[in-house]
């Protein structure tokens, strides 16, 4: 445990100094023509970044935007700068890139360095604004506007620094930010969230984002749930717990199997689902929307596999929160 707090300590410390260095000119930042937003978290996955980018690019696009989205496509193989199909590869581009891009309402494009991608992306494309993915982190590239989720469902003893906790950088961070989005309150086992409240600054616009199990469809995107329906859960992402209390609310699981955030689904893996749903008797195989994205490409899984569609409520200080946005793009 003490060598854990040692190396959260000096993980911090390095942060600050990362962070010091683009504050004060010691490092390169580059801007693109158009205005960027960043959606990003400073804890280590599962805040509902994906889901946020889909929501802010059709609330954009509705308000008479053009909007693009980049992204570094994590768990993906390519190396240089890509458009991301509306039916990409989720092990060529990855699969939070792959889910956007068939949501979004305009190009998403991945690649590892965003001002790269940016740049790429507008040469193809006329956009106002572009989104950056799970960019808060990504110092190189000037951003407009700054929008950080926090995971209220999140225990308390997790939000202290790697590796000893789950925080990729200390609350302090979220004083570069201007939007601070809540999300996951509605499924948290904590009763009070005074205690991560007096954590966040009071100075930022705020948002609560709260997610709801829409309906759970088939391969075609067709409603596809029976009351009498036993089900399999799937599901490789950062917090499962989550996911298990969105669906066990309104359908009889019968297990649940984890998997590592992002993982890549191989034939075994899908001998073992297949295995475990015969042994369990379930009826279905049930999975997130992420997740799908992967498993709906193994031919074996496609009339079995149950996805469950989500729905976003976003509510709080929204006509500051698109002000601030826009700014002067219109």
């Amino acid at each position: 445990m003490g060598l854990f707090k040692s190396l959260s300590y000096l993980f911090g410390k390095g942060v600050d100094f990362r962070n010091h260095l683009y504050e004060n000119n010691y490092l390169k930042v580059s801007q693109l023509p158009v205005r960027v937003v960043s959606v990003g978290n400073i804890s280590v996955g599962g805040t509902g970044k994906t889901s946020f980018v889909i929501w802010l690019q059709r609330a954009l696009v509705s308000r008479g935007l053009r909007v693009g989205v980049v992204s570094r496509g994590y768990g993906g193989q390519v190396k240089e700068v890509a458009e991301v199909p509306k039916d990409g590869d989720p092990k060529t581009f990855g699969d939070e890139p792959c889910l956007i891009a068939r949501e979004a309402l305009g190009p998403v494009f991945v690649g590892p360095r965003r001002f790269e991608v940016g740049k790429k992306l507008l040469d193809s494309y006329k956009v106002d604004i572009i989104i950056a993915d799970d960019a808060f982190q990504h110092r190189p590239l000037h951003r407009d506007v700054d929008v950080v989720l926090v995971d209220f469902s999140e225990p308390l003893q997790n939000l202290t620094l790697m590796p000893f906790g789950r925080l990729r950088e200390p609350f302090q961070s979220l004083d570069r930010a201007q939007v601070i989005v809540s999300t996951k309150k509605n499924f948290s086992d904590l009763k009070d969230f005074e205690p991560i409240e007096r954590l966040l600054p009071k100075d930022k616009i705020r948002l609560n984002m709260e997610y709801h199990l829409k309906a759970v469809v088939d391969e075609n995107g067709e409603p596809a749930a029976n009351p009498m329906d036993r089900y399999l859960l799937v599901s490789g992402v950062a917090q499962p717990k989550g996911v298990e209390m969105l669906a066990n609310a309104q359908y009889h699981l019968t297990d649940h199997m984890i998997f590592d955030d992002h993982h890549n689904y191989t034939e075994s893996d899908v001998t073992e689902i297949l295995q475990q749903q015969s042994e369990h008797g379930a009826d279905y195989i049930l999975t997130t929307q992420k997740d799908a994205v992967k498993l709906s490409h193994f031919k074996e899984l496609r009339s079995v596999l149950r996805v469950m569609e989500l729905s976003y409520t976003v509510e709080g200080q929204l006509d500051e929160f698109f002000e601030v946005l826009i700014g002067k793009t219109h």
